[in-house]
């Protein structure tokens, strides 16, 4: 486990405050090397086989695992010895070849690559990966950030990528991911998008609502951007979250029940996560921080489906423990927030 002096000062701080955290539960099995992004998988005809999807950050012994709703890991279903892979997310319905299956998608940094994965065997289906960012020099081709989109007007299943380093404009990387009749996978790069305000931070986490066609993104060190996931619309939407961070935006989660709309970002020094009410065309507006057990959260995602062992719905964050931990969704948007 490895705490930053920032991470380590705070943790005094919430001791000495009595921040109340709200606990998961239940934590994964631990992967190999570094814990950063969840994706969570619901299997169509039996709850109780839905998988939690998450990446391992490691040169060369990267990898993609498959947990079941207690927490284990299962090895048969996992892809290892990748070049650093680093967030994930899923689709359903994706049509490859003959056939409609559900796919996973997930960066691998070191090979300038995106990787496709069947679900839920966890089998690539990429041929070795879709380059990105093809024609930038080396050290601006390298992807971290993925989300799915499908498009409510094409049906077409579309991803956002964004790299470890990259331009004050034009950071993130939009694709269109189909296959041909053989179950060849293809891709075409749709353009590049995104305002970044530099500070000595990175873009890493996106989120895709599809409903609204809107993509938001973590610029670290600044705030959370909206674009349309329109091509022909390139104007940003909104720029918000520039305070009530302690120092990194990261994971971002969407709920929505039908009825309400909620970001869930994880403000990652501050060991916690601030909660946004989203409104119809307008900006997110900041509702509250809560405080889970995890810390420093990179990824998280939610689903608010009643699962077993989750009656009402989950939220899962990744913890620099090298474990995902599984919290009751209604506690986490409750929100304990108290300090004595």
């Amino acid at each position: 486990m490895r705490y930053s002096l920032i991470t380590l000062i705070l943790l005094a701080l919430c001791a000495c405050n009595k921040v109340d955290r709200i606990e998961p539960i239940l934590k994964t099995d631990v992967v190999p090397h570094d814990s950063d992004d969840p994706a969570i998988w619901l299997h169509p005809t039996d709850l109780s086989k839905s998988l939690i999807i998450g990446s391992d950050k490691d040169e060369k012994d990267g990898g993609v695992y498959a947990f079941n709703l207690q927490g284990k890991r299962i090895d048969s279903l996992s892809q290892r010895n990748m070049q650093y892979p680093n967030n994930v997310d899923l689709a359903y319905g994706f049509i490859l070849g003959s056939d409609t299956i559900d796919i996973a998608v997930s960066s691998e940094r070191e090979a300038n690559a995106i990787r496709f994965y069947s679900l839920p065997d966890m089998e690539f289906i990429d041929n070795g990966g879709v380059q990105v960012f093809e024609g930038d020099k080396p050290a601006l081709r390298r992807p971290m950030g993925v989300a799915f989109h499908k498009n409510p007007q094409t049906g077409a299943f579309e991803v956002f990528v964004s790299r470890k380093v990259g331009p004050k404009e034009g950071y993130l990387g939009h694709y269109e991911i189909f296959s041909d009749s053989t179950g060849i996978l293809k891709s075409k790069e749709l353009r590049r998008l995104g305002a970044f305000s530099g500070g000595g931070g990175e873009i890493e986490a996106i989120a895709v609502d599809d409903e609204a066609q809107i993509v938001y993104y973590s610029d670290e060190a600044c705030c959370i951007r909206a674009y349309s996931t329109k091509v022909d619309q390139n104007e940003e939407l909104y720029a918000f979250g520039k305070d009530k961070f302690t120092e990194d935006r990261e994971g971002i989660a969407i709920y929505n029940d039908g009825n309400n709309k909620k970001l869930i970002i994880s403000n990652q020094q501050e060991l916690a996560f601030n909660i946004y009410a989203v409104n119809e065309n307008e900006e997110p507006k900041f509702e509250q921080i809560v405080y889970l057990s995890t810390h420093e959260t990179d990824g998280c995602e939610v689903s608010t489906t009643p699962l077993p062992g989750f009656p009402n719905g989950i939220f899962v964050a990744m913890s620099d423990d090298r474990t995902f931990h599984l919290y009751d969704l209604q506690e986490v948007l409750s929100g304990n927030v108290s300090k004595e």
